[in-house]
């Protein structure tokens, strides 16, 4: 009695934009989670419950999450 393994996908793009020598811009969107997929916690072992062999919850995985950001650099 084992519990389903982390599956979980993330993955970003990244943009590097240079105006001058100095001054540069990264753009960058990430997005975790991207398969949007629950984790369900381990089955009951308790031989002496009811619940023995069931999924009654679900860990505490986050949802899909976008993000993106803006960095000037000089």
């Amino acid at each position: 009695m084992r519990r389903d393994m982390t599956n979980q996908w993330n993955a970003n793009v990244a943009k590097n934009i240079r105006f001058t020598e100095r001054w540069n811009l990264q753009l960058r969107f990430d997005a975790l989670n991207v398969s949007n997929r629950s984790q369900m916690n381990a089955p009951s072992t308790d031989a002496f419950s009811t619940n023995f062999g069931r999924i009654t919850s679900q860990t505490s995985a986050t949802n899909r999450w976008l993000q993106v950001q803006a960095r000037v650099t000089f």
